[in-house]
């Protein structure tokens, strides 16, 4: 089992739901993570990630496998070092929060007092005491520079971090069952930009960018509504029940890879890179 702790604003409440109902998570071409009781990271930073770590495993009871879903971009992680300050988690600063600097060097470098510098540096030594095993990262494009994933790997202790070049993106996707002649026009208007199965009936998902910010306009399209089960099971989690099928038959929540068409979770294996990528 692993444990997923999940950012606090609009995009990691869109991802709650989803690991409630599809608790596994493709970690890599070979690793799947199964995610327990998904928590949010209150008011979100480095600071409150390491001390939600801590937490989280306290009693070190089964694995120590972790997701954590934040944002994210090639420069690494974009949570602030504290909540809502202006210097980031990203890779440049782990590296200085590890490095052979003096404290006062590292606080001006980063605009902390060397009380708060102390902080960090106590709470990462406690972290990578905990010993965890595989951390993948569900941010955007964070995989776009494997210095990243190597920086993550050491600052965390962990034995392997994996992530993605892609935008990972968590929404909800409304299915529409429309009449034969509109289905097989959508279903050759989306020949190249939408994500086509062709089972015993059809699915296509569409995504496009929405105006909101950190959100994508999903369209659902189904040919019929006995093909939800068959459609999650190919491309979400092998062993989703029926109970669960029922149970989002009219709201689907969802995880993909931006890209077009959009990478659904058991297409993932090509789309992870982890510390040893090359």
């Amino acid at each position: 089992m692993a444990k997923a702790l999940i950012i606090d604003d609009d995009y990691g409440r869109e991802a709650e739901p989803y690991y409630l109902k599809f608790p596994e998570e493709p970690a890599s071409d070979k690793v799947m993570l199964t995610v327990e009781k998904p928590q949010f990271i209150p008011t979100t930073s480095l600071d409150t990630l390491l001390s939600s770590i801590l937490t989280t495993f306290k009693n070190k009871k089964g694995g120590t496998e972790l997701v954590i879903v934040t944002h994210g971009t090639k420069r690494g992680m974009t949570m602030g070092l504290f909540h809502r300050h202006p210097k980031v988690a990203h890779t440049d600063n782990l590296i200085t929060l590890m490095s052979n600097e003096t404290l006062d060097e590292k606080a001006e470098k980063l605009s902390l007092k060397p009380a708060l510098v102390d902080q960090l540096i106590a709470n990462m030594d406690a972290v990578r005491n905990v010993g965890l095993g595989h951390v993948a990262f569900r941010g955007c494009t964070i995989a776009e520079n494997i210095r990243n994933l190597s920086t993550l790997k050491d600052f965390l202790g962990s034995a392997t971090v994996s992530a993605t070049k892609l935008y990972s993106t968590f929404g909800f996707g409304l299915p529409k069952y429309p009449n034969k002649k509109t289905f097989e026009k959508q279903w050759a208007l989306h020949e190249k930009d939408g994500h086509r199965y062709d089972g015993k009936s059809r699915v296509i998902l569409v995504t496009r960018p929405s105006k909101e910010p950190l959100k994508e306009i999903i369209e659902l399209y189904m040919e019929a509504e006995d093909v939800m089960l068959e459609w999650l099971q190919k491309h979400f989690v092998a062993n989703t029940s029926d109970a669960v099928s029922k149970a989002v038959k009219n709201n689907v929540p969802l995880h993909y890879l931006s890209a077009k068409p959009p990478v659904l979770p058991l297409e993932y294996g090509n789309y992870i890179f982890d510390d040893t990528s090359t």
